[in-house]
C-alpha cells in the first residue's frame, strides 16, 4: 500500500496501511498478549471481550471500538460464552497519534463508545475489508475509507465534547463514574469500593445518581446489566444461567426475578419471542448513553 499523507491541525500525518480485515472469534480462542509494532484499530460488531491496559480488565462488547498502541503491549482476548467479532485495521504513520486523540483515543483510555455513529463505522468498516486485497490497484479506495473513517469519528467525538461542555463539573464527575459502571458491570464492586475508586464519598455516589438518573447506583447497574442480558438473549441460543453469569449475576433465581421486573416477561420467554428493541434506549432517554 502507499503512504497518504496529509495536514490535520496544522500538522503533517503520514498514513500507511499495513492489513485490513475481519475476525468472528471462536470461544477458546488464546489470549493474545503482544507488543504491537504498528497501530491496531478494532471495531466490535458482534459479542463480547476484554482489554487488559496497564493492569486494568477493560469488558468491551458491540459498539465499542479499541486501539492498540504502536510499541505498547496488550493483551486481549474474547468471552467464552458470546466471543466477540471485529474489523481490524493495522496501520503505520507519522503524527496520526495528533488524529488518533481527535478521535477519542488515548493511551491511558485506549477505547471509545461509538453510540448512534456505530452503523456509519460498520459500513465504512466493511467497505474498506472488501475493498483490500494488498494491491496497489485499490489503494487509493481504502485511503478514501480510512480517511472517512477518521472523518465520522472525529465528528462525533466533537459532538460527544459539545454536548457536554455546558454540564457543570460535578456531572462530569458523574459521567466518569457512569464510564467505569459500564465498563466493570460484571465485576460485584459495593457502593463504598465504587466510591473510592472514583474519589467520592458514599453519599456523593448515591446524590449524584438521584439527581442525574433519577435511580440508585443498585438499580441502575441491574438495569444495565438486564440491557446487557437482552442483547446476549436477542443474538445467541445461550442458556439463561450462562448470561446470568455473564452479566454478572450468579444466582439464576435472582436473575430471572429481576429480568422479569424490569422487561415484563421471563428471559427465556424474551429469547423466544425476539423481542425487537433497543434495550439501552432508557439510557438514551436520559441522555446517559455513555461507554
Amino acid at each position: 500500500m502507499s503512504k497518504l499523507t496529509f495536514d490535520f491541525n496544522d500538522n503533517k500525518c503520514e498514513l500507511e496501511i499495513s492489513r485490513v480485515g475481519q475476525e468472528h472469534c471462536l470461544p477458546r480462542k488464546l489470549h493474545e498478549k503482544r507488543k504491537a509494532r504498528k497501530y491496531s484499530l478494532h471495531c466490535i460488531f458482534y459479542g463480547y471481550g476484554t482489554l487488559i491496559k496497564n493492569g486494568k480488565e477493560i469488558s468491551l462488547t458491540k459498539g465499542n471500538m479499541f486501539l492498540l498502541y504502536e510499541n505498547e503491549e496488550h493483551e486481549y482476548f474474547p468471552d467464552p460464552m458470546a466471543p466477540w467479532a471485529y474489523y481490524w485495521i493495522d496501520f503505520i504513520g507519522e503524527g496520526v497519534e495528533n488524529v488518533l486523540a481527535a478521535c477519542g483515543f488515548s493511551r491511558e483510555k485506549p477505547y471509545i463508545y461509538l453510540g448512534d455513529n456505530a452503523n456509519n463505522i460498520y459500513n465504512l468498516f466493511r467497505s474498506l475489508a472488501e475493498e483490500y486485497d494488498g494491491s496497489s490497484l485499490n489503494s487509493l479506495s481504502c485511503m478514501g475509507y480510512t480517511l472517512l473513517l477518521f472523518q465520522n469519528l472525529i465528528q462525533y467525538c466533537n459532538q460527544y465534547e459539545k454536548r457536554f461542555t455546558v454540564k457543570s463539573a460535578r456531572f462530569k464527575v458523574f459521567r466518569d463514574i457512569l464510564i467505569f459502571i459500564n465498563n466493570n458491570y460484571r465485576m460485584n464492586f459495593t457502593l463504598d469500593e465504587i466510591a473510592e475508586k472514583m474519589n467520592v464519598t458514599k453519599k456523593q455516589l448515591i446524590t449524584m445518581f438521584n439527581d442525574f438518573a433519577d435511580m440508585t447506583p443498585v438499580n441502575y447497574v441491574n438495569r444495565f446489566r438486564i440491557s446487557t442480558a437482552c442483547v446476549i438473549l436477542s443474538e445467541s441460543s445461550v442458556g439463561i444461567k450462562a448470561v446470568s453469569q455473564m452479566v454478572g449475576i450468579e444466582d439464576e433465581a435472582y436473575f430471572t426475578r429481576m429480568f422479569t421486573k424490569w422487561k415484563g416477561m421471563s428471559p427465556r420467554e424474551y429469547q423466544k419471542a425476539q423481542v425487537c428493541e433497543d434495550p439501552y434506549q432508557w439510557l438514551k432517554e436520559k441522555n446517559l448513553d455513555f461507554c
